[in-house]
């Protein structure tokens, strides 16, 4: 199986979403209904656009919901037939991108053309306005279009050949990498347009309130900064995003992890001399001058976003053999001593900020980035410190699931993207399976317990994303033999999913399927203490231990999961787990841990062959 080089960072769970997605503040959300379905005028056919929208928006996912959004397209179609204006086009333009991300799946040929005419459309609605904070409006949504035509490519294409691509066109690296580029000189210009706006209202401190940030009222929402305009004709009113200092931090922000994707996607695997080169140390020196203006923008204010990205960005130079100096943000020679001392840094710094009183009146969104950061440095640390620290690893990742598993028991409100706890979930179990790796006399005693704590978090993940066909009933796992054979019998299982809610969605529901997988196999193997140098996995699929009920047990169930996923190809060809996601799966477990053993390469080659035979 092909190894491919991929970025070591945890893609945010779409928190970078489009500006008025969710919000009901779009610019050309009229409020007035027509009194006549007639919609032979430009008005008609925009109100009628915007309820058509609006009732998409409360259905939010299924069949329904993808009939309101599709109705509104046709409706903004028809008013720009009219009047081509503005607000039909950014209309337009915002209800394509929403069917290209919550209601077709990647790389269907229906998603790649909806983003696109999205992309598009955003192009038209920048050059057909005067207005800065309308033009900055566009400018963040075709950022936001581009990055999502970039990760796609990126997610769904190998390196090297067109043939090797899975979208309808091929995009090298060359060509993702400039619309990334792009999309940040896009970004760097909403910014200029903010600070500009923030400084004519009397600067950051005007705005302590939003910088504090407004508790949400009683049923979860949060009022949002805004100011109403009419529309041509005084027909209707709209409303618009008006800059604050959060909005400003947000866009720059969202510059860091354009440039966090230009530096994962470096491959110094092929190239050494890449992490030296004039752009590598430019994209660093940019993201972390970035992460200064947004400090500034800030107010100075110690803020869990902040602290987040810069150990974000710490986290992927690690994972490229890179060093940073924390105080000048400049590179310096890398050694593990140092790397180590880095992490602990950022560690400190993520501590320290809980301690604050700021810390409690944060956004669970933002608590749940926070802690599945935390676990991230921790999973870093124990990596580095595995060999000759490997009691202190053991330590911290347990610290590390402590606080995460608390912040699962954080109350939701209703603008709480659904992710998130899956997300965290989902690194609960990577972490419990981590820990069985780490080679103590401790791990030995506890391993049953780790692997079944591990299948726990990762069925919770699956039941989050609302798929719990795939999950599995939790029971014991422990130290035994037996083999997970790929072979499988006949009466294979259904498996039913939910409609499509977008690729960040089904990306993270098929990762979790594979790493409950992944983790029955290896309670399955019944194996002992796995260290870094063994790559987890022992080298044969069999021990010499007397097969035990609960390992059959595990082995069952494996079998029985492998025969849900392969049900899902049954009529729904797009929501397949197949070969490419098993790679990309494959992939990240590599770049964590290290290359595979031949025991776990070859389960994962019969996966393939299991699931392209078909149920």
């Amino acid at each position: 199986m092909p190894s491919i080089k991929m970025s070591t960072f945890k893609r945010p769970p779409k928190n970078r979403r489009q500006r008025d997605d969710d919000d009901n503040a779009g610019r050309g959300k009229k409020r007035r209904q027509p009194q006549q379905a007639t919609f032979d005028n430009y008005d008609d056919a925009m109100e009628a656009g915007v309820d058509s929208e609006e009732k998409g928006e409360k259905f939010r996912t299924g069949d329904k919901a993808r009939r309101f959004y599709e109705q509104a397209l046709e409706l903004y179609r028809k008013a720009i037939q009219y009047e081509r204006t503005y607000d039909a086009l950014y209309n337009e333009a915002r209800v394509l991108y929403i069917l290209a991300t919550n209601h077709t799946l990647p790389p269907t040929p229906s998603h790649f053309n909806l983003l696109t005419q999205s992309i598009e459309l955003y192009r038209a609605a920048l050059t057909s306005t005067p207005e800065p904070l309308l033009e900055s409006d566009s400018a963040y949504n075709l950022a936001i279009g581009l990055i999502e035509l970039a990760d796609i490519a990126e997610d769904f294409q190998m390196p090297g050949t067109a043939s090797g691509s899975h979208l309808p066109i091929y995009l090298n690296e060359d060509r993702v990498r400039d619309i990334r580029l792009e999309a940040r000189s896009l970004l760097e210009d909403v910014v200029k347009v903010q600070e500009g706006y923030i400084a004519s209202q009397g600067g950051v401190q005007a705005f302590e309130s939003d910088i504090l940030g407004d508790e949400p009222d009683a049923d979860g929402d949060q009022e949002m900064a805004m100011s109403g305009s009419s529309t041509s004709g005084g027909a209707a009113s709209y409303e618009e995003h008006i800059p604050t200092p959060t909005t400003l931090t947000d866009a720059i922000l969202l510059i860091v992890d354009v440039d966090i994707s230009l530096l994962g996607a470096l491959d110094p695997d092929v190239s050494p001399e890449v992490l030296s080169s004039d752009f590598a140390v430019g994209t660093l020196a940019h993201a972390w001058a970035a992460l200064a203006r947004a400090r500034q923008a800030n107010g100075e204010t110690p803020s869990v976003p902040l602290v987040v990205k810069e150990s974000e960005l710490v986290l992927i130079l690690i994972g490229l053999g890179m060093e940073i100096d924390l105080s000048s943000g400049s590179i310096v020679a890398p050694t593990l001593a140092g790397q180590v001392r880095l992490v602990r840094q950022c560690l400190n710094r993520m501590i320290a900020l809980q301690q604050l009183a700021s810390f409690t009146t944060t956004e669970v969104e933002a608590k749940l980035s926070f802690y599945d950061t935390l676990i991230e440095l921790y999973k870093t640390s124990s990596r580095l410190d595995a060999t000759e620290h490997a009691a202190t690893a053991w330590e911290d990742l347990g610290k590390a699931v402590q606080a995460c598993t608390a912040a699962l028991e954080l109350p939701f409100s209703v603008v709480t993207n659904p992710l998130s706890r899956a997300s965290l979930s989902l690194e609960l179990a990577r972490v419990s399976l981590r820990r069985t790796f780490l080679p103590l006399v401790a791990v030995e005693k506890n391993r049953g317990t780790l692997l079944r704590n591990a299948e726990t978090y990762a069925n919770r993940c699956l039941v989050a994303l609302s798929w719990g066909s795939m999950a599995t009933q939790q029971t014991g796992v422990g130290p035994g033999s037996g083999t997970l054979s790929i072979g499988l019998g006949s009466g294979a299982a259904t498996g039913n999913v939910p409609p499509t809610q977008g690729w960040d969605h089904e990306r993270l529901a098929r990762t979790a399927t594979l790493t409950l997988l992944r983790i029955l196999w290896i309670g399955s193997t019944g194996s002992s203490t796995l260290g870094e140098t063994t790559a987890a996995i022992p080298a044969t699929m069999t021990t010499t231990t007397t097969t035990t009920a609960m390992t059959t047990t595990t082995t069952a169930k494996a079998e029985k999961l492998l025969r849900s996923v392969k049900s899902l190809g049954k009529g729904l060809e797009d929501r397949k787990i197949g070969r490419i996601d098993v790679e990309r799966f494959v992939e990240e477990v590599e770049l964590e841990e290290g290359a595979l053993r031949e025991g776990e390469i070859g389960f994962w080659e019969g996966v393939v062959v299991e699931l392209e035979r078909g149920a």
